[in-house]
């Protein structure tokens, strides 16, 4: 599907072969309200999200939703919108096969909207693991934090995007499930540490107390890193 609002940006950077897909199109049943808009330091989740890749990619971002979602994000300006397929099981794999399918980069960072405090050293390792080491290894390159694969923060080959969809199509909705069983590349946790060493880019915002929770750690640390955007 062709994205609306997507014009290229020809703006050169260090991740200039990459495009960024952002999963925008959840139910936010915890949640309550569309965690894409709601409001952290006066401003959109979301916002914080697109506004990391400026100057670091040569394409605009991918925010992919529902249809019925389109139009109120799209208002925003934040990037180029795209629907899922609801002929698909809803979940986030949906999303992925969506955004992979309206990117013409070789890579692409998949990232949640719920995650405001995304650093960059973090999309850096990630890029760099990918190309390192000769031969590419699986459909993605996702990093380890405590003990876990963060597939819905990494960095996906956008030519797997058809293998992705073919999972979908057989009824699949996990994204994780389809990694292990097409293979993946891991960022181990020691390189992460390197690169966001409080875990600031593994955040999510899944219910209104995780925000509360995340403003109130802000306003009682002293350190300036707890939220470098």
């Amino acid at each position: 599907m062709k994205p609306e609002g997507g014009k290229k940006v020809s703006r050169p950077g260090p991740l200039a072969d990459c495009s960024a897909v952002i999963l925008a199109g959840g139910f936010s049943t915890r949640f309550g309200a569309p965690k894409a808009q709601a409001l952290w330091n006066g401003r959109r989740m979301i916002e914080y999200v697109v506004t990391l890749f400026e100057g670091l990619l040569s394409s605009r971002v991918i925010i992919v939703c529902r249809e019925r979602q389109g139009n109120e994000l799209a208002s925003l300006g934040y990037g180029a919108v795209v629907h899922d397929n609801p002929r698909y099981r809803a979940g986030p794999l949906r999303g992925i096969v969506a955004g992979l399918a309206a990117c013409e980069t070789k890579y692409a960072f998949v990232l949640s909207c719920d995650a405001p405090c995304l650093q960059p050293a973090l999309l850096l390792a990630l890029r760099g693991r990918a190309g390192s080491g000769g031969a590419e290894k699986g459909v993605a390159t996702v990093p380890r934090w405590r003990g876990r694969e963060q597939v819905l923060t990494a960095l996906y080959r956008c030519s797997a995007g058809p293998l992705l969809e073919q999972a979908l199509a057989a009824g699949e909705s996990s994204p994780t499930r389809v990694l292990q069983r097409l293979g993946y590349d891991v960022l181990p946790e020691k390189d992460c540490l390197g690169a966001d060493r409080q875990g600031l880019s593994f955040i999510n915002i899944n219910t209104t107390h995780d925000l509360e929770l995340l403003h109130k750690n802000q306003a009682s640390t002293s350190n300036s890193e707890l939220v470098r955007l």
